[in-house]
């Protein structure tokens, strides 16, 4: 699937100016980011057709998914996406759902994937998000021993360079397994009030990073 998708497409044509592609789940200017491997999954529809066929589906698959449009923002993310897993087989067909189950629709396991945007925090808070078995956004609970060895090493390492190049070695590991298939990440735009400094950060806001201008 990450080979299929054409993140040019959505960065040039259906998000103008905002996001930059990506496929991994660490925002840029975050210790666990990894430049080299935004390049892991160039859009290739005949190696995707390959790749579907090794993996038992020649012929492609239906899948029911919710369809989160509304909260996303953009109805087009939704056409593009189906059009673009369409080439290799897959044909999508959206669930539309009341606000109230926006979540539990994405937390309870009853749909095999869905397709939403999730703010960046720090490493370990992505993890603790997304991935970590118990993560709530890992509504089936995959784990993976090697995953759980490299989170444990980077969640023990000292802060800094050997924590940064120890989170990264897990983007790695996220990336070359395809645990997710990410396509831009939006940039933040930040105003503050006279008298408060902040770093400027790429991931979700962190209070920590405010203070007054005399600090």
């Amino acid at each position: 699937m990450n080979l299929a998708l054409d993140r040019t497409l959505f960065h040039e044509t259906i998000l103008p100016g905002q996001p930059e592609v990506t496929e991994q789940i660490f925002a840029r200017g975050s210790g666990a980011y990894v430049d080299k491997l935004d390049s892991t999954y160039p859009h290739d529809v005949a190696r995707a057709e390959q790749l579907m066929a090794q993996a038992g589906y020649p012929d492609g698959f239906a899948v029911t998914m919710p369809d989160l449009s509304r909260f996303i923002g953009n109805p087009s993310l939704n056409v593009a996406l189906e059009q673009q897993l369409g080439a290799i087989g897959i044909d999508i067909q959206w669930d539309k759902l009341p606000p109230r189950d926006m979540f539990r629709s994405m937390q309870t396991g009853k749909y095999p994937m869905f397709f939403f945007q999730l703010g960046s925090r720090t490493p370990w808070q992505d993890l603790q998000a997304s991935v970590l078995p118990t993560a709530a956004f890992n509504p089936f609970h995959t784990a993976d021993p090697e995953l759980a060895a490299l989170i444990d090493t980077a969640q023990n390492a000292a802060p800094g360079e050997e924590q940064d190049t120890a989170f990264q070695q897990v983007s790695g590991r996220l990336v070359d397994d395809a645990w997710f298939a990410p396509i831009a990440q939006r940039p933040q735009t930040w105003a503050v009030t006279g008298g408060i400094r902040i770093d400027k950060q790429d991931q979700q806001i962190d209070l920590e990073r405010f203070r007054p201008e005399s600090d």
